[in-house]
């Protein structure tokens, strides 16, 4: 049934209210169910942790088209403006001037995302990286530094630690230095 999975999303979201895709998939499994105020809240929930979440937008989209279609007319032009003020809406742009080469346009674009979301580890990786890709050594270790204080918990800091360590070895292979003076202890969380 729809709500098979229900229980298990308001679980997860009890433990960390921030997940924006576990508000999105509760707003659809609400919606399926016919609890329209819930679905809504729950959207609102996932476009308040990111606002670029597509599910949500068009879940929410949905739920005011079928009650108040003013109001949804009026969201569809301002959500594009608030997408690109988020911090994710400013990574998503650097991701696309890195792809037409545009290092230092996405550089700009990964360090506003950096100072309106200063805990997103992604974004410092995004900095590493350009920097690096730049010859900015200083610069890049400094955001690598960052990246790894911005780690908040041991998942994230799972999931992260693999790539800090290549964007070190990557970093230190371009200084010279060899795989013998890079250590295996992971960075602290």
């Amino acid at each position: 049934t729809a709500d098979d999975g229900l229980p298990l999303l308001r679980a997860a979201l009890r433990v960390d209210e921030d997940l924006a895709q576990g508000w999105s998939n509760l707003g659809v499994g609400l919606a399926r169910l016919g609890d329209l105020a819930g679905a809504e809240y729950a959207f609102r929930r996932a476009l308040e942790h990111e606002p670029g979440d597509a599910s949500a937008r068009s879940g929410l989209l949905r739920r005011y088209r079928e009650i108040d279609p003013a109001t949804a007319e009026t969201l569809e032009v301002v959500m594009p403006r608030l997408v690109s003020r988020s911090p994710w809406g400013r990574y998503n742009r650097g991701q696309q001037a890195l792809t037409q080469g545009e290092l230092a346009a996405a550089l700009r674009a990964f360090e506003a995302a950096v100072r309106t979301a200063p805990d997103e580890p992604w974004f410092h990786l995004a900095v590493v990286r350009t920097r690096a890709g730049m010859g900015d050594r200083q610069g890049a270790k400094r955001a690598l530094r960052r990246a790894e204080r911005a780690l908040r918990d041991e998942a994230q800091y799972a999931l992260l630690v693999e790539e800090l360590l290549e964007l070190k070895r990557q970093m230190l292979a371009v200084a010279g230095v060899g795989p013998d003076k890079l250590g295996t202890k992971p960075p602290a969380p």
